[in-house]
């Protein structure tokens, strides 16, 4: 029998709140459709699935959807490093992306190997991180860095790149850093290097895209290119559903300087709702591993994980023009200030 929240006397209005599956006008392989529509994309789009999963949640089973409060802590993070070394792609990459945080004068960045490692589920390790000086020092990077394939004699050049062209003013022109960040995208030709920038309010999409065609101050013509417009914390969301489940990894030579700013925030309950918050350390790396969920999202076309094969091998001919891949016998620090390969081009 029913039984009232609170006792009423004589009610004007009486209402149930019950799962759909106890309602006559809702069909049982309705509520197992939506229920299956979710999990066939838990592997492949955690933001999707996320969504769907929620539906399911509010409107099949009447639940309130409830965020999770991330509060990790840096032993549960060291739990996630993996036997993958560092510097290499692991056999079944499909696709390497790069992160970039543009600071005022130099550059914080980290690169993922995205792929199917075990030939079934879709996932992704952090392989590769540092600082990068200078704008000259980013483009010989982007240009000739790649990464050898375990257990195979081929190497990989980085597929997807997303540069932060939020900043302040510049220490070496009259330019902002913005500024100074759309002309270094515009000598690039389109499909390869991104320009990216957090939404300052919540979009009603993760991935809304914008474009520029000219510097904000001068108004003097560039390039056309587009800026992805982020909501950063959809992504930070994702980033630690995907973490916590182990869909994303770090490699084995991953630091603590790295897992640190991993942690600089935390989500919290402000005014009735979750929102991340900074807690006083350098969060720079979170920021690149939003950028890297955001690149690995259905929404950023064409999805890494419809690609069919692996993108940017580079064969040994190619590979001596480049110069020593990056990652080869380099101790991770933050005091680096040039990539490892920079005195032997």
């Amino acid at each position: 029998y029913w039984m009232p929240d609170q006792e009423i006397d004589k009610p004007r209005a009486v209402a149930f709140h019950l799962p759909s599956f106890y309602s006559p006008f809702v069909s049982l392989s309705k509520v197992a459709a939506d229920f299956l529509n979710a999990e066939q994309v838990r592997d492949t789009d955690k933001q999707e699935y996320l969504s769907r999963r929620m539906n399911f949640v509010t409107q099949h089973e009447a639940r309130a959807w409830k965020e999770k409060k991330r509060s990790a802590d840096l032993e549960e993070l060291r739990s996630y490093i993996s036997d993958y070394p560092g510097g290499e792609a692991p056999e079944g990459t499909v696709a390497l992306t790069m992160g970039v945080d543009m600071q005022k004068d130099y550059f914080l960045y980290s690169v993922r190997a995205c792929g199917r490692f075990d030939g079934e589920t879709w996932q992704t390790v952090t392989i590769d991180y540092g600082r990068i000086e200078s704008w000259e020092d980013l483009r010989e990077f982007i240009t000739k860095a790649t990464y050898p394939i375990n257990s195979s004699d081929q190497s990989m050049a980085i597929y997807r790149i997303a540069l932060d062209t939020g900043g302040g003013e510049s220490v070496d022109s009259s330019m902002t850093r913005t500024e100074e960040a759309y002309l270094f995208l515009s000598k690039f030709p389109p499909g390869r290097v991104f320009g990216i920038k957090g939404a300052s309010k919540r979009p009603a999409k993760s991935i809304t895209v914008s474009k520029i065609d000219a510097l904000p101050s001068t108004n003097q013509r560039i390039r056309t290119q587009h800026l992805f417009l982020l909501d950063t914390a959809a992504f930070k969301d994702l980033l630690w559903e995907r973490i916590e489940d182990g869909s994303h990894i770090f490699a084995a030579d991953t630091g603590d300087d790295y897992l640190k700013q991993l942690l600089a925030e935390e989500k919290v309950l402000e005014r009735g709702r979750y929102i991340w918050k900074q807690k006083g350390t350098h969060n720079h790396y979170l920021d690149i591993e939003m950028m890297h969920e955001a690149m690995n999202s259905s929404l950023w076309k064409p999805a890494l994980q419809a690609l069919r094969a692996p993108q940017g091998i580079i064969g040994e001919a190619e590979q001596q023009t480049r110069g020593k891949s990056p990652g080869q016998g380099k101790k991770r620090n933050e005091t680096r200030t040039k990539p490892s390969w920079f005195n032997n081009r």
